[in-house]
């Protein structure tokens, strides 16, 4: 399990925490996975090393440029297996980086989120150099259809690296169950689960959600997702299909990142919102009479359905999502068809 503290004489840190993901919005499902990790790891000790700005690592270079020489060979090392050209700038600098934060602080243990791009690089230099560290991964990536590795030579690298972290890591901390059959299924001897759950100000936003929702609603079926998701845009196209068909006299609005790209196409029941932030993000989760997600099994897990439990928004799942099965408490359910969903008013 998951252990921090300071160091015996309380002055260093005996580990550190980095996040994939700062405190930024828009509040997508990776940047609340990292708010609740990181409340998890400062409470029981650990620092939080934010994810650095290009001046903090010119800073942290400039401070220690030995750290540029000592990950050089690891970095070419990655270079030679694995990253591309623009990944293994990353690796080096970043790397470099990484290692000037640790010397300053006396060498505490990195706990890692494993993200693609800069962080699964890190990891993997972390390896390189032979640093133990924890690794947090939000999702098993390589899992995911259509993710694209920038850092990366190809999928096939993009799995060779993922592989790699979870196999040398001290300790792999999942996100389901799901997940942490498929990570020891690679090899990795210590996995375990952390759940997601919001952090505090996450709770409270939910909470104050949940109390609107006592108010009059309406009457619409709520489709979330992010559309420039591969898998979740195949889902929802899968969806509308079946919407298309559905004469039950239900209404549905469509939200999230990208999925402007639906408009025009959606059938004439799917009011099509796309992207919406703060105050009206808030009152269609405050009006709708449930959340509606199709999702492929592979796609991770959806922070989204938990958050939605929280504000007492009954969610429901199609797609034969495996982790669905592990959020029944939650208030999700998994259906094969729409007529599972709450009748039209």
């Amino acid at each position: 399990m998951v252990s921090g503290g300071t160091s015996h004489d309380g002055a260093r840190p005996a580990s550190i925490h980095l996040p994939a993901f700062g405190n930024v919005a828009p509040r997508h499902g990776g940047v609340r996975r990292s708010s609740q990790l990181c409340e998890m790891m400062s409470d029981a000790g650990s620092e939080v090393l934010p994810p650095p700005s290009r001046s903090t690592v010119l800073k942290a270079l400039l401070g220690s440029p030995l750290s540029l020489l000592i990950v050089l060979p690891a970095a070419l090392g990655l270079a030679v297996r694995m990253t591309s050209l623009r990944g293994s700038l990353a690796a080096l600098v970043y790397g470099a980086w990484l290692h000037a934060e640790l010397k300053r602080r006396g060498w505490p243990r990195p706990g890692l989120e494993i993200t693609p791009g800069r962080q699964l690089v890190l990891a993997n230099m972390l390896v390189s150099l032979g640093i133990p560290f924890s690794a947090f991964p939000h999702n098993v990536e390589f899992l995911v259809p259509g993710q694209g590795h920038p850092l990366l030579r190809s999928h096939a690298a993009g799995f060779a690296a993922e592989a790699r972290a979870y196999r040398h890591a001290l300790a792999v901390h999942a996100i389901s169950r799901f997940d942490a059959g498929v990570i020891r299924a690679l090899g990795a001897a210590d996995v375990d689960v952390i759940a997601y759950r919001p952090s505090a100000a996450d709770r409270a936003d939910l909470a104050a959600i949940r109390a609107r929702r006592g108010e009059a609603r309406g009457g619409f079926i709520l489709i979330l997702g992010t559309a420039g998701n591969p898998p979740t845009r195949r889902g929802m196209e899968r969806l509308l299909g079946l919407i298309a068909r559905d004469a039950s006299g239900r209404r549905y609005v469509l939200a999230g990142f990208d999925t402007e790209c639906f408009a025009g196409k959606a059938p004439p029941s799917v009011e099509v919102r796309g992207a919406v932030h703060g105050q009206d993000f808030e009152q269609l989760l405050v009006d709708c009479r449930a959340l509606l997600v199709y999702q492929p099994p592979t796609s991770g897990m959806l922070t989204r359905l938990v958050d939605a439990g929280c504000a007492g928004i009954p969610a429901y799942v199609m797609g034969g999502y495996s982790q669905a099965a592990e959020l029944a408490s939650e208030g999700v359910s998994s259906i094969d068809a729409l007529d599972a969903l709450p009748a039209a008013p």
